[in-house]
């Protein structure tokens, strides 16, 4: 099935795979591509290595940002919270 199938036809003469290193692919998706893994810092020079430049800096603006959008979130949420905690107990009507 797929290019195996071809290659063997002799439609094609080779095929190479995209990707040359699975065993890098193989280390991002275990330490990074899983839903576990949310507390590791992200193998930013690993993504650079697979990626590219321009992907790996934007993974790490986006972590860059989301960690600075936590504490904000916290406070607001609190902040909301409270609000909503005194309009439930207010008793001016």
């Amino acid at each position: 099935v797929g290019v195996d199938r071809l290659v063997n036809e002799q439609v094609f003469t080779a095929a190479y795979p995209l990707h040359e290193s699975l065993s890098l692919r193989q280390i991002l998706y275990a330490y990074w591509a899983q839903w576990s893994c949310w507390r590791r810092y992200q193998p930013l020079d690993h993504i650079r290595e697979y990626f590219g430049e321009k992907i790996a800096l934007y993974f790490a603006w986006l972590g860059f940002y989301t960690g600075w959008l936590l504490p904000a979130s916290v406070v607001g949420t609190v902040i909301f919270l409270i609000g909503f905690w005194l309009v439930a107990t207010d008793r001016s009507f």
